[in-house]
Formats: C-alpha cells, sequence, structure tokens
C-alpha cells in the first residue's frame, strides 16, 4: 500500500526548477471547499496526470492555472517568479493553453477562426487569411489531423469538435498544455493520433497536465500522477511505482472490487422489437429485439447511427419507416412523452443540451419528469420532492449531496448522474442509455455498472450504447453491431471479442458487403430495363427533380440570404413597373432611398449589436433626443459639420452608457435600452412639452440639395457605410471577434478576447450611428417632432432580422440588414403606387419575419439531416 503524500526518491525534478509551482492553492464556493491548501509542481517536457473522483477538484484546479478562477489564497509561481492570473488571457500570454472537457468553440464561426480565435493575424486591423490558413494547414499536416477549416463548427460532429478543440490550443505554441478528458469523444485511431502529438510536445520540453478518467490512458502516457480526493492532495507518484488498483483505491478512499461487475438474473419476455426501421441520413434497415431483464449493447463508430436509433425509439427524431413492437402491440412514437407513457426512458450522451436545464437545482431537474405523478390537485408536494430527490443523490452519490444546488455548478460527472436520477425516478421498463459513463471516475462508474445489473435483474431492458468496448462486452447479454448506419451483425454474449466488434464496426466483413451491394445493384439494372413507358415518365420527371427543381430549391434555402433578398427586390421592382412604368424611374427610385438612407445607418449598429448578442430599444428615443438637438443647434447658428459632431457623440454617450450598464452591471440588454428609450421619451415631452422644434434656418436641409445622379449625399453617406461596415465586421479582427462573443461567450473570453470590450463598443458604434442618422432625419424637413422615431427601434431590429442576422447572435450580415431596409421601402413604396392601404404594410413586414425564421429553421433541419 502507497502512504499518502509519498513522493518517490530520487526524483529527476527534485533539482530542476519547475515551470509552474502552486503553493497552498485554496478556491471556495458558497458552501463548498472546492481546493484546500494544495501545492503542487508541473515541469517542461513530462505528462504530470491528475486524477479524481468528480466533485474532487480537478476542474476547479486547471480553471485556477487558466486564470478564470482566481484563487482564494496561496500563490501562483510561473518560471521562478510570482504571478498574479487575473482572466485567461493573463494565461495565455504566459504560455498555458487550456483543452476543456466540453469543447469551448463558437459554433457560428468557421473552424479556421475558432482554431486562430482571438489571434488571427492582422495588418492595419484586417485579418490575414491566407497567412492564418496557412499557418494551420501547416499544424494540421504536422499532426496528421484533417478537418475542413471552412465549415461552420455547428456543422461538425462531436470528435471533429474534440479535435478543433486540441488543435486550437496547440497552435498557441504552449509551454503548459492542459488537457481535461481529451479522448471523451474520440475514436481508436484519433486517440493514438493525440497521444503521438503529447509525446512529441513532450519531446520538446512542453510541460503537460493530463487528466482522465480512464485510468488505462494515465499508464501509458504519463510520468507522474497526482491523486485528489475532495478538494485535497492525496498525493503525487511516478507513475512506474504504482497500480491501477492502488489509483483507483486512493481516489475513492475505499476498495473497488470489480471495475465491470454485473448481477445475473434471467431475461424473459420481448419488451421491445424493431423491424426494418429507418430514418433518412441516419440508419437503414435496422430490427432487433429487447427482452425483458436483459442488456442489448450497440456498438459502432461515431457517426455509425448508434445514437440516432436510441433517439427515434425515444420520439426525439421520428422514424420515416419501419414498425416498432411494443410488448407484443405496433405503436407509434411521435415524441418523447409517447415514449414516456409506454415507460421507455432515454439518458442522452450530451447531457447539457438534451437531459438537464442548467439554471435549475438538482431536485427540480431530477422530479421534472414525474411532476404530474407527485402534484395533488395540480400543485407540487415538495415535500415528496425532496424525499424523492434527496433518496437519488445517496445512491448515485452525488457531491455534493445538495439538492438545492443549480446543475450548472456540478461537475460534469454529477451532472451525468443527475440525468440518470430523473430518468431512474420514473421507474422505467425500457432504459436506454448512451454513453452513460462518459465523463464519470471509476468509482462513479462502478455504481452505474452495479445499479445497470441490478436494473437488469429486477426485469427492466436495457439498451446500451457505449464507445468503451471493455465496458459494453462486460455488461451485455447480446451486441449489436452498426457501421454506416446499418446493424451489420448481432454477437451473443460469448462470441462477442473485441476484435470481433472492431473488426466489424470498421468493415471487416467487407467483401460480404460489397457482394451484397453488388447482388442489389444487379437486382435494381434488371429492374429498370424492364422498365415500361410509364416508369421512363416517372424517371423523366425525377431526373427533372434532381436537375433543376432540388437544386433551384436547395440554393434558395441554403444560398446567402442577400442573393435571396436582391431577387425579391427585383421581382417586387419588375411586378409592380407592370402595372405603373415610372415606379422605376429614377425620381422614385432616389425616393426610396433617400427616405431609408438614416434607417440604414441604424441598421448597421442594430445588427453589430445583435451579432454581439445584444440588442437596443432605444434607436428610436435616441434619434429623437439627436434630431431635437440638432434642431436646437442650428437655430443658435452653429455650422452643420458641428452639428452632425455633435449628434454622433451625444449617440455614442446613449451607446456608452447602455453597454456600460448591461455589461459593467450584467443586466440583460432588453432591460437597459428599454428603460433608456422611456428615460428619453419623457425627458423629451418634459422638455418641449409636447411642441414640434419649428422655424429652422433655410441652410439647414442643404445636404439633401446637392445632388449626383438624382441621389442626395446623406444616401451615398449611407451606401459607403454599408460598404466599410461589411469589410470591417467581416474582414477585420474587431469584426470576428463580434461574431465570436455572439456566438459563444465563454469560449471567447477563454480564447483571450475582451468580451467586454466588445459588447460595450457595439453598443457605442449603434449609438454613434444613430447620432448620425438623426442627423441626416433632422436634415431632411423644415420641422422635428418631439415623437420623432416612434417604431423605429421594431422596424429596424425586423429589418435586421429579415436580412439574416440571429436575434440570439454569432451570425448575420450588414449588408444583408441593408437590403431587407431598401426591401421594406420598395414594399412600402409599391403599396403607394398601386393603391393598397398603407395598413398592409405591417402585415407583410411581418409576413417577411416569419418567412426569414422559417428559412432559417428548414436550413437548420437540412442541416441535421446532413443535406449539405
Amino acid at each position: 500500500m502507497i502512504q499518502m503524500g509519498f513522493v518517490p526518491t530520487g526524483d529527476p525534478h527534485s533539482v530542476r526548477e519547475p515551470l509552474l509551482a502552486l503553493r497552498s492553492i485554496r478556491k471556495e464556493f458558497p458552501g463548498v471547499v472546492a481546493l484546500d491548501g494544495i501545492s503542487l509542481d508541473f515541469y517542461g517536457g513530462e505528462v504530470h496526470a491528475i486524477i479524481g473522483e468528480n466533485g474532487a477538484g480537478k476542474s476547479t484546479l486547471i480553471k485556477v492555472i487558466a486564470g478564470v478562477y482566481q484563487p482564494d489564497g496561496g500563490t501562483i509561481v510561473w518560471e521562478g517568479k510570482e504571478v498574479r492570473l487575473r482572466n485567461p488571457s493573463d494565461a495565455i500570454s504566459l504560455g498555458i493553453a487550456v483543452i476543456y472537457q466540453e469543447p469551448m468553440l463558437c459554433p457560428d464561426l468557421s473552424v479556421l477562426e475558432n482554431i486562430m480565435l482571438g489571434r488571427l493575424p492582422r495588418k492595419f486591423g484586417f485579418v490575414l487569411w491566407r497567412e492564418a490558413r496557412e499557418k494551420v494547414q501547416s499544424l494540421l499536416l504536422e499532426l496528421g489531423i484533417s478537418l475542413p477549416l471552412d465549415a461552420a463548427v455547428s456543422e461538425l460532429s462531436q470528435a471533429q469538435r474534440q479535435l478543433v478543440e486540441i488543435v486550437k490550443a496547440l497552435s498557441r505554441h504552449a509551454k503548459l498544455l492542459i488537457m481535461d478528458e481529451p479522448t471523451s469523444s474520440l475514436s481508436e485511431a484519433e486517440v493514438e493520433c493525440l497521444f503521438g502529438v503529447v509525446m512529441r510536445l513532450r519531446g520538446r520540453g512542453v510541460g503537460i497536465i493530463y487528466i482522465s478518467h480512464r485510468i488505462d490512458e494515465v499508464f501509458r502516457i504519463a510520468d507522474r500522477v497526482t491523486v485528489l480526493r475532495d478538494g485535497n492532495l492525496v498525493g503525487t507518484f511516478n507513475a512506474a511505482d504504482v497500480t491501477k488498483e492502488q489509483l483507483i483505491q486512493l481516489m475513492v478512499g475505499r476498495p473497488v472490487d470489480q471495475y465491470y461487475g454485473r448481477a445475473s438474473g434471467s431475461v424473459g419476455d420481448v419488451l421491445l422489437e424493431v423491424k426494418g426501421l429507418r430514418l433518412r441520413n441516419r440508419f437503414h434497415d435496422v430490427s432487433f429485439a429487447v427482452r425483458s431483464g436483459e442488456v442489448v449493447g450497440i456498438a459502432g463508430l461515431v457517426g455509425s447511427g448508434r445514437s440516432s436509433i436510441a433517439q427515434a425509439l425515444f420520439g426525439i427524431a421520428p422514424p420515416d419507416d419501419g414498425e416498432i413492437v411494443w410488448r407484443g402491440r405496433s405503436v407509434q412514437i411521435r415524441n418523447p412523452a409517447d415514449a414516456m407513457r409506454l415507460g421507455i426512458v432515454y439518458v442522452p450522451e450530451d447531457r447539457l443540451k438534451q437531459g438537464l436545464v442548467p439554471q435549475m437545482s438538482v431536485r427540480e431537474n431530477m422530479t421534472l419528469a414525474i411532476l404530474r405523478q407527485i402534484a395533488s390537485m395540480g400543485v407540487t408536494r415538495t415535500g415528496v420532492e425532496y424525499e424523492l430527490s434527496h433518496g437519488m443523490v445517496d445512491k448515485l452519490s452525488i457531491h455534493p449531496p445538495d439538492v438545492k444546488r443549480r446543475v450548472k455548478f456540478l461537475s460534469g460527472g454529477n451532472q451525468q448522474k443527475v440525468v440518470l436520477g430523473k430518468w431512474l425516478l420514473c421507474h422505467p421498463k425500457l432504459l436506454i442509455l448512451d454513453e452513460p459513463t462518459r465523463g464519470i471516475d471509476v468509482g462513479a462508474k462502478a455504481e452505474v455498472h452495479r445499479l445497470i445489473g441490478e436494473f437488469a435483474k429486477s426485469g427492466m431492458g436495457i439498451l446500451l450504447i457505449s464507445s468503451d468496448l471493455p465496458e459494453l462486452l462486460a455488461m451485455s447479454d447480446k451486441v449489436l453491431v452498426m457501421r454506416d448506419g446499418r446493424l451489420v451483425a448481432e454477437l451473443s454474449r460469448d462470441k462477442a471479442t473485441q476484435e470481433r466488434v472492431l473488426s466489424l464496426a470498421v468493415g471487416g466483413n467487407g467483401r460480404m458487403a460489397s457482394q451484397q451491394a453488388a447482388l442489389r445493384i444487379g437486382q435494381i439494372n434488371a429492374i429498370q430495363s424492364s422498365a415500361s413507358g410509364a416508369n421512363a415518365l416517372i424517371h423523366a420527371g425525377s431526373v427533372l427533380w434532381r436537375k433543376l427543381i432540388s437544386p433551384l430549391l436547395r440554393s434558395l434555402l441554403l444560398g446567402r440570404r442577400e442573393q435571396m433578398l436582391l431577387l425579391f427586390l427585383i421581382a417586387i421592382s419588375l411586378l409592380t413597373a407592370i402595372k405603373r412604368p415610372d415606379f422605376l424611374s429614377p425620381s422614385n427610385i432616389s425616393d426610396i432611398l433617400t427616405n431609408y438612407a438614416y434607417s440604414m445607418l441604424i441598421a448597421i449598429g442594430m445588427t453589430c449589436v445583435i451579432v454581439s448578442g445584444g440588442i437596443d430599444l432605444s434607436v428610436g428615443a435616441v434619434l429623437a433626443l439627436c434630431a431635437i438637438l440638432c434642431g436646437l443647434l442650428s437655430k443658435f447658428g452653429i455650422g452643420l459639420g458641428l452639428i452632425a459632431l455633435a449628434s454622433t457623440f451625444v449617440g455614442s454617450l446613449c451607446g456608452l452608457l447602455n453597454g456600460t450598464l448591461s455589461v459593467g452591471l450584467s443586466i440583460p440588454p432588453v432591460i437597459v435600452t428599454l428603460g433608456m428609450m422611456s428615460i428619453i421619451r419623457g425627458s423629451l415631452l418634459w422638455a418641449t412639452g409636447g411642441y414640434w422644434v419649428l422655424d429652422l434656418p433655410a441652410w439647414f436641409n442643404s445636404t439633401y440639395q446637392l445632388k449626383l445622379l438624382h441621389l442626395p449625399i446623406p444616401v451615398y453617406a449611407a451606401l459607403l457605410s454599408v460598404a466599410f461596415a461589411s469589410i470591417m465586421l467581416r474582414y477585420t479582427s474587431f469584426g470576428r471577434a463580434i461574431y465570436a462573443v455572439g456566438s459563444n461567450e465563454e469560449a471567447s473570453r477563454l480564447g483571450g478576447v475582451n468580451v467586454s470590450l466588445v459588447r460595450c463598443s457595439s453598443f457605442i458604434i449603434c449609438g454613434a450611428l444613430t447620432g448620425v442618422g438623426a442627423f441626416f432625419y433632422a436634415t431632411r424637413f423644415t420641422a422635428i417632432q418631439s415623437n420623432a422615431g416612434i417604431g423605429l427601434e421594431l422596424f429596424v431590429i425586423a429589418s435586421v432580422v429579415i436580412g439574416g442576422t440571429n436575434i440570439f447572435g454569432g451570425s448575420g450580415s450588414i449588408l444583408g440588414s441593408a437590403l431587407a431596409i431598401i426591401l421594406l421601402g420598395t414594399i412600402a413604396s409599391a403599396l403607394v403606387f398601386l393603391h393598397v392601404s398603407s395598413y398592409w404594410e405591417n402585415a407583410i413586414e411581418g409576413a417577411l419575419i416569419l418567412l426569414a425564421v422559417g428559412l432559417d429553421a428548414m436550413r437548420w433541419r437540412m442541416r441535421q439531416r446532413s443535406f449539405i
């Protein structure tokens, strides 16, 4: 038995200065001491593994090292000098890079942008895309990894996202690389590739902190191992001096007799039978059965269709064809509620998106699926909730054992336990487990395996999906092997070996498959050769659809929003001109652009704010404030140039105030800007008494008197601003930061982006452009209303959404917003020319919003079904 705190003699690091030294690090959270006086040394050129149960303090420790958390006590020494890591940027600047367990990526950005997040090479503020691409491609070539650099991360598989996270960390040329469960979503080949990279980095003198629940991996690559338990340091050991069993005992504080253990039981009647099940682009012709008391394992590579089968059976993605037979009766499972009524529950692989409500407590999450059962006359019995959730917390050893704690503050493994507990409270007849032990420590794994055995022994049927092949083979009565969306084999327990399952999963039976494919092709050809004239006509229609109609629909649905808006704009203009040819006259085109020039400027700012993840409801009120200011200044004889500067300055101040309150005080932007709108409107009505600003000097609207090609100066100013802002947002490092922050704030912050500055700057830009727009609005007329800009905020937000900007942030186009403004202006003008009531304008605007959002939803579904 190894004594706790023992450090082997003759340690080669004893005379060498550590790269990173932690001295008495302490970190507390409300009610929990996460780290209690941790002292550790990390050296360059070594792999230092940190292991421990969930809640032991591993994640908190690496976040302290990464600058995400500031310790409550102790010191951090980097290369012999005491440092203070105030934020992730400080850690990155020293040469510390982190690969987190859950990939910290911006889903709306490309793979290239995510890898170079916060570090895109630039010159004069513009991104050098060719240089960035060459750097990343060189790194991928060195690592032997292939990734689609131009694809959005949202389109990648979980394994590909993990690889992006790894490449991003390695691209920082780190001196110390922290890897938190890096292999949890990787295939065997990808794991081997990663280990090769780790060994090469170690050879170059890079220090590596490796955190994993997979003890076998620790022994493969680690030089030293540190064990944490309940926030305390148990000890640091040379990997060669300890055994797997000893480490597990040190982690859990007790002997774990059986890593994979399962109680034996008898198999009963058929619970579930599926016949010819098919889900387009996911899996085809799948048939199998699950009996009561039986554990059926599903093996296969990532993307083979394993999880899709589980989701089809639980009603998340209902199958397109086939039959589901439940206890001898054919049923349809259209949604999860149907599955739950039958007694089928599903523990998903992605616990954060499909298994939990992070803002709710452990108690609320656990009882979410049984609220009706524990309610009395519609009122939830809180006492029963506490009793059930406390019992499940004790049963699953969730740490800390606090049912009131919000789930988002639990470690990943304890979150997984909460998901499992939620469904166990439903007392299911069939339990579908998709990667149930992913991210769970060895002690908890043993408990989950024991529970699986007990459930099976009690008569529950279990469908088990796992990438841990030893786990799958040990726990299953039979194993189904998936490959490329097809069930290629069903193996009994005694015939399912690792070698055979892997061979089938990767295509070891390829000759037979190819012969079957050739036979199917021959049968198809024979059928086609005997086709009648009617079949030939059907075939011609199929070709027409495939070659012409389908590509056209795909281009409309999946193409850029700007193209669609331009097509709509041209179509509406031409259709109106058929009845009123003067609609396309230069004077009318000039009127449309002149009327909406100021709105285009404000739409630029609104796009920046929404893309960054905010919203500004105060633009209409700010426009009124700045416009009235312009009118009053003109009456004092102030020149137009100074008036324009004053309007821009006041608008910027309003934007700064919005940004400061929203970012600095963490108040939702919708609340801040709504309050600002009310304050400004009320102040203006009080100051003006509700009267207009009249008797403006004759020279005040001179900007509209100067025209070039029938267009006044403000139109050119608006169009040039759209062009400049489009370039800025797309091709400068600041513009890319706006997209990154809106796509994933936490990933951007951990990538070194100053999130607060970016968010606040977007509000300032919006305020400044509103001030410029107010100047153009005011100088067009001879009088200014005290309630100018009423409804402008809704019009601009609608235009931005129609233009393709995601209302939740992360994606959008300034050009699209500008085209949407012009499109809505053209529609309003067309209604006047055709003598249609102007009330239809709002209805059409609403219809366009619904159409834009509907197209986005269809695009998302098509991508989910792998149509692109």
